[in-house]
Order: structure tokens, then C-alpha cells, then sequence
């Protein structure tokens, strides 16, 4: 991480991936392959946030809970145009962290995390 650099980092589940499918983004690259492998569509508007973001100078990460593999996350952001700087799925939070919380940015130098709001109520 550069200098003055901040790191965010997003949850995937009801925050960047929805059921609602009528909010959802259109794939525009890798159709075909998309429907082979079942790619998740992201939540309207991500594109443009992490775009948002990294002309800002920001480090574009997702953390979440979920087991999907490091390797189709990272084939899930990039057909839709993003690339991100780093991940940490349930597998690497499980080794990195040895205490009994869901989740935990410090540990990878996250300064923000943005959540599904609703995961607090």
C-alpha cells in the first residue's frame, strides 16, 4: 500500500451481490463464459463506485465471509470490468485471525469496510 493510500474493502453478499435482479449490473464481457460458469451479477452501480474509488487512489478489496474461492472472485470483478487489489475470503480470515469474530479489517489493514446494512439490525 502506497503512502496516504486507504484501503476499503466491500462484503459480497446483500452488499455487492443481490437477488433483486432487476438491480443488478449487465455483463458486458466474457458472456458465454458467464453462463458456463454461473457468474453472480454485482449490485447496479458498482462499477462506478470502484471506479470512483481507485481514481481517488483508494485499494479496492472485498472481504467476506463466503468460501467462493479467491479465484472466482477475482473472474467475478474482472468480467464486469473491475479489478481488485486484494481479497480476503473465509479460508484466509480463518488463518490470519485467530479470534471468534465474523469478520476483522485490522488484521488486514483495512480502513474501511463496507457492509450490508442490514447485517446490524
Amino acid at each position: 500500500m502506497k503512502s496516504g493510500q486507504i484501503r476499503i474493502a466491500f462484503d459480497l453478499d446483500d452488499t455487492l451481490i443481490i437477488q433483486n435482479a432487476g438491480y443488478v449490473e449487465k455483463i458486458v464481457q466474457y458472456k458465454l463464459l458467464t453462463k458456463i460458469f454461473k457468474v453472480e451479477k454485482l449490485r447496479l452501480g458498482t462499477k462506478e463506485i470502484f471506479q470512483f474509488f481507485e481514481e481517488e487512489n483508494c485499494e479496492l478489496w472485498i472481504y467476506t465471509t463466503s468460501y467462493r474461492s479467491i479465484r472466482y472472485i477475482k473472474w467475478l470483478f474482472l468480467v464486469h470490468g473491475i479489478k481488485l487489489n486484494g481479497i480476503v475470503n473465509q479460508d484466509i480470515h480463518k488463518k490470519n485471525v485467530s479470534l471468534t469474530i465474523l469478520k476483522y479489517p485490522p488484521a488486514f489493514n483495512i480502513d474501511i469496510m463496507i457492509e450490508d446494512p442490514t447485517a446490524f439490525v
